[in-house]
């Protein structure tokens, strides 16, 4: 699964959504460089439900002076979930599902 979830990553991170995301992957990983952020990878495997579940879709956003991850994603149920992730700590600030 880790192997996956690292495709996964980079591919949206680095562009599969659309070519807007280029300048967004350099963002992140200029971030992560700098030690703002935690790796994409890091925060989904530690996160329990995350690290079973299928990823559909990654944001970073910069809210409130922090940088944090959404992530979407279906669960062993087949529902679907967004969760808001600390991206300096991978701390989850928030889950909701999705109807």
């Amino acid at each position: 699964m880790g192997r996956l979830t690292s495709l996964l990553a980079f591919a949206l991170l680095a562009g599969l959504l659309g070519g807007a995301l280029a300048g967004d992957h350099d963002d992140a990983q200029r971030l992560r460089g700098e030690g703002v952020i935690l790796p994409l990878q890091q925060v989904i495997s530690g996160d329990a439900a995350l690290a079973g579940a299928r990823i559909l879709e990654v944001e970073l956003e910069h809210k409130g002076g922090r940088y944090r991850y959404e992530i979407e994603y279906l669960d062993a149920d087949g529902q679907v979930w967004e969760g808001r992730f600390d991206a300096a700590t991978g701390a989850r600030l928030q889950t909701k599902r999705e109807d």
